[in-house]
């Protein structure tokens, strides 16, 4: 039987808008760019590239197995490696969603795959029924040995997000969730409290990785951190990892999809910043960019007009965002007022491009590449906060000032993440407007993500995680019970609108419930919404089937090199 990659590609036909990078509405609404999750990660570079993605071949048809693929990795410390922790492209990158699989999967145009059980089957509106595929084992290394993934393993993997561990971000994603079971060794049910839209999407999304009970129960969560504990069921097993220097995984010989990956080692080059990106990848010393991150644009459009076709490009809009985090329990900011005054003076026109031309996406709370949810740009560009020319925001914003009480300015301190700089000066400047001078505090990557975990802060300008629903946007962000609700920010009214919008799962009320909750947070303000991350993935035209999926994940299993394709170039 051939591999699952084959018949998928046999079975559908896949346009470049709907796989690298286009807007597209599902069945349920979900519409949306190629999107990808956090950019976490120093090493992130601006986003590039005019050029339209080449549509992929139809894979088993010429496909050449072994070699090495070079592609850039982080030169600094990474993140853990626990997906119920980490937020970090770079983690990321390193391997975490190779090594690791999840239940499920979403497809460049967002419908459902299958991964390690099939897409679940859903007998009522609050079951899922998830059956595991038959051949698909742990990875050879103890404690695993290669044993079945069983129905047992599904039920902790996914519930062990819920577990009572205060570094564990995801876990009330599963306040719905009433019961797992294990039905049989394949069988995986998984039931909901209430009628719940998000929760197929939540199973299929990146942190959703499934993690070996024995190797839990031997290391512990603290255990689970660390890289040399990595054991999994997906294409790639742990290498080795030496920060600076190299780092590499090698083939998963028993994996679940036959014939897969057809490369031997991903070979992950550590480099710096963006001069020796691009040294690498002229030189041919990497065979792409990070397929999470990517080059500059006019790097791109560069190497463009210097190789022609050997270069692909495509623009790929994450679903994480750069935010600007206001803590609601601390002065100034308990202050609605306040808060609205800064909404008002922030620029999004110079945060959408702060990182380069065309390096943003404009937001509110929710998307616009939700579009079936989220506002369009248009309309955007209407609301308060977002008009240009700016003058009447800061005029508003200065009279909220003075009612409350800081007609003659503030002094404030802010944590930021370090290479996120251009959009905290934007900010800062923006603020010189109604009088607010703003020092920017640059502090190392772990600091900031415990403090900001904490609401150990008062202001936190960095970036954050995103999903492929609304909801997360939503719920998690801004309810009272949320677990990325950083700013301690409380509503009862936004409250019964994040929950009735959960529990509706009919697109078109679910839309106007969900644009009730982005009103809301909009007047409230508890937080600076910015834009999205867009970056462009490049890589050398002898690097087949390139692929760029919804989140963090990238698929590598199914790469393959075309030594022809690479001598001709040169």
């Amino acid at each position: 039987m051939e591999g699952y990659w084959a018949n998928y590609w046999r079975s559908q036909r896949v346009s470049r808008r709907s796989v690298l990078g286009g807007a597209a509405v599902g069945a349920a609404g979900l519409g949306t760019l190629a999107l990808a999750g956090c950019g976490d990660d120093d090493d992130d570079d601006d986003g590039g590239g005019d050029k339209p993605a080449p549509t992929p071949r139809a894979a088993a048809t010429g496909q050449v197995s072994g070699g090495t693929f070079n592609i850039s990795g982080a030169s600094g410390a990474p993140d853990v490696f626990d997906p119920a922790i980490t937020i970090l492209g770079g983690t990321y990158a390193l391997g975490l969603n190779k090594v690791y699989s999840r239940l499920i999967r979403y497809a460049p145009d967002f419908t459902i795959l299958p991964d390690i059980a099939e897409p679940p089957e859903q007998p009522d509106a609050t079951t899922y029924i998830f059956n595991i595929r038959p051949n698909v084992s742990w990875h050879d290394l103890p404690p695993a040995n290669g044993r079945k993934f069983t129905a047992e393993d599904a039920a902790f993997g996914v519930s062990r997000f819920a577990r009572d561990n205060p570094e564990f971000i995801f876990g009330s994603k599963l306040d719905p969730v009433d019961n797992h079971e294990a039905v049989d060794e394949s069988t995986y049910r998984l039931t909901t409290k209430f009628p719940f839209a998000p929760m197929t999407s939540i199973i299929a999304d990146d942190a959703w990785m499934m993690i070996n009970k024995e190797q839990n129960d031997a290391v512990g969560d603290e255990g689970i951190k660390l890289y040399e504990n990595l054991i999994g069921t997906g294409p790639w097993l742990r290498g080795e990892l030496d920060i600076g220097v190299q780092s590499f995984l090698s083939k998963n010989p028993n994996f679940y999809e036959e014939g897969e990956p057809w490369i031997d080692k991903i070979n992950f080059v550590p480099l710096s910043d963006r001069a020796a990106r691009d040294a690498a990848f002229r030189t041919k010393q990497i065979d792409a960019s990070s397929f999470i991150t990517g080059l500059l644009k006019l790097d791109v459009i560069a190497l463009q007009d210097e190789f022609g076709d050997a270069i692909n490009s495509a623009p790929k809009t994450l679903s994480a965002t750069y935010d600007i985090d206001l803590n609601n329990t601390r002065e100034p900011f308990t202050d609605p007022r306040v808060r609205k005054a800064f909404h008002l003076a922030a620029d999004r026109s110079q945060f959408q491009n702060a990182w380069g031309q065309e390096a943003g996406l404009l937001m509110t709370a929710v998307p616009q590449f939700f579009s079936a949810f989220g506002r369009s740009q248009e309309e955007i560009l209407e609301v308060p906060g977002y008009r240009q020319p700016k003058d009447d925001d800061i005029a508003e914003a200065k009279k909220l000032m003075e009612a409350a009480g800081h007609g003659d300015g503030l002094s404030l301190t802010t944590l930021k993440q370090g290479f996120i700089g251009n959009h905290a000066i934007a900010f800062r400047e923006n603020l010189k407007a109604i009088d607010v001078d703003l020092e920017l505090n640059e502090v190392p990557t772990g600091e900031w993500i415990v403090a900001r975990q904490k609401g150990d802060f008062l202001m936190v300008i960095a970036s954050n995680t995103g999903a492929v629903d609304p909801d997360f946007y939503l719920s998690d962000r801004f309810s009272s019970k949320g677990s990325q609700n950083f700013g301690g920010y409380e509503s009862a009214a936004f409250d019964a609108l994040a929950e009735k919008q959960r529990s509706e799962v009919d697109a078109t009320a679910r839309a106007q419930i969900i644009r009730e909750a982005d009103d809301l947070l909009l007047e409230d303000a508890p937080h600076i919404f910015s834009a999205n991350i867009v970056f462009h993935p490049t890589w050398w035209n002898y690097l087949k089937d390139v692929v760029l999926v919804p989140g963090l994940s990238s698929w590598t299993s199914q790469l393959w090199i075309d030594p022809d394709e690479k001598e001709r170039i040169g």
